[in-house]
């Protein structure tokens, strides 16, 4: 009777740290939205008619950007080898009334800026839009592709940004880079908040999964605790005893 007595106050607390332990692990998980730009709005410096949003998302292998501008113009957003030269870079060029588009930059002269051919126009969720006060570039690239400069979806690097004189493809009236760590998103992160970013895995076990997990790790814990251990408990103290009624010896 001892014996089942530790073993069901064995059995109670390894049921409790099992509960403690899935709650701290789905703790440990944040659901972050994919379709807001609203944590992560990069500061360009010296220019409060510029806002630039950026997201990644790791999942799918895609940056998502929106490049706002109060007043009308041609937008761009370009990305590099981590320099802030124009060219070499390759662009997102948006013209109003058209289609974003991709753009390889081989001179400073327009006769060098010159939309990719068609199979590499790979931009998803692509605008340009225009009201009488502003102009908002929205696309979503892909961050490896190839024989393109590939943007890390964990490090710093760089964006070339440019507002063009007026709504045709002309020179730029203003330009300029800045240094930029999209913030990722997914529809879970697992890990810890380390200096202000998420640590750990991305895109990792749903909460429904881990408590799975736990599930089964506590059946387990019942079946050893609740049933073989008094069961191997009891046969070794009345093992003399069954002996002595004539079961065969070993058999216990």
């Amino acid at each position: 009777m001892q014996s089942l007595l530790k073993s069901f106050a064995m059995l109670s607390f390894l049921l409790l740290s099992s509960s403690r332990s899935a709650d701290a692990a789905e703790s440990s998980l944040q659901e972050v939205d994919c379709s807001s730009f609203s944590s992560n709005i990069l500061e360009v410096p010296d220019q409060p008619d510029l806002v630039i949003n950026t997201i990644i998302n790791p999942n799918e292998g895609t940056l998502k950007a929106q490049f706002t501008y109060e007043g009308q113009a041609w937008l761009s957003l370009a990305f590099t080898d981590g320099s802030s030269a124009m060219v070499g870079a390759e662009a997102v060029i948006g013209l109003p009334g058209q289609d974003p588009e991709k753009y390889s930059m081989s001179s400073y002269q327009n006769a060098g800026v010159l939309p990719m051919s068609a199979e590499l126009q790979t931009l998803t969720d692509s605008s340009i839009t225009q009201n009488v006060t502003h102009t908002v570039l929205t696309f979503t690239k892909v961050l490896v592709e190839a024989g393109e400069h590939p943007i890390s979806a964990t490090s710093e690097g760089v964006f070339l940004w440019a507002v063009g004189s007026g709504n045709g493809l002309s020179r730029h009236a203003r330009r300029g880079s800045i240094t930029f760590r999209p913030a990722q998103c997914a529809v879970s992160i697992a890990g810890v908040l380390q200096n202000g970013e998420f640590v750990g895995q991305v895109g990792g076990s749903s909460p429904d999964d881990n408590r799975s997990l736990w599930v089964a790790h506590g059946a387990c814990a019942v079946i050893a605790w609740a049933i073989l251990v008094p069961l191997a408990i009891g046969s070794s103290i009345i093992r003399r005893v069954l002996e002595s009624i004539g079961l065969p010896p070993g058999m216990w």
